[in-house]
């Protein structure tokens, strides 16, 4: 979660990269353009992702270009531009060896901002049991705290509520404050919607505690 340290360290790398393996090259930029997107300098990862395609089409590798394809999708979605998004996202799934379920969560982001919140859901499911199988906790965390926001969407608190809470344990034991601080949030949204069913007098008490938890 030191993303301002790596940034500084990675942005080294990529002034000296210029005689490095195609690979290294790629690796420099598409992680500092993740880095970039959790910042929010989009236009700054935009172009680190598209020189990861011209680095990746120069090496003729197609499982790389596809893999920046979908960085570049995500930052589409992070833009505001849904549309542009899947087309990327689903341009970059063509690559039948890039099947990371980073992939499935990503464009279940997008599905899920679209106001496709049972469809987003349904391909959090297949990323959550793959992330539970490769061993990923960060990655299967955060899917869960999407699905947190689906169930919120649909109306299911208590479903969204379990979600939320075992993403936080994760991100606490990893010491990941920013998403900790993420699920914590969402936590609270989660109180906040289970008080519409309380009477007038019972919930202002409790949005005044509510208020002073957030």
């Amino acid at each position: 979660g030191r993303r301002q340290e790596a940034l500084r360290a990675l942005d080294g790398a990529a002034e000296v990269m210029a005689t490095a393996d195609p690979s290294d090259q790629f690796s420099i930029l598409l992680n500092r353009g993740v880095l970039h997107l959790d910042v929010g300098s989009l236009e700054a990862a935009s172009r680190d992702f598209e020189r990861c395609i011209e680095v990746a089409r120069a090496s003729g590798d197609a499982l790389y270009e596809s893999k920046a394809r979908h960085n570049l999708g995500y930052a589409e979605f992070l833009a505001g531009r849904i549309p542009r998004a899947l087309a990327a996202m689903e341009e970059a799934a063509r690559e039948p060896f890039n099947q990371h379920p980073v992939l499935l969560l990503d464009r279940a982001r997008v599905l899920r901002e679209a106001g496709l919140a049972h469809d987003a859901d349904g391909i959090l499911a297949q990323a959550a049991e793959k992330f539970r199988e490769a061993g990923l906790p960060q990655d299967l965390a955060e899917t869960d705290l999407v699905r947190a926001e689906c169930a919120l969407v649909e109306g299911e608190v208590a479903r969204a509520r379990g979600f939320a809470r075992a993403a936080e344990r994760v991100f606490v034991r990893r010491r990941n404050l920013q998403w900790q601080r993420k699920a914590q949030l969402l936590g609270l949204q989660c109180d906040r919607l289970a008080l519409d069913e309380r009477g007038p007098r019972s919930r202002r008490a409790a949005l005044r505690q509510l208020a002073a938890r957030a």
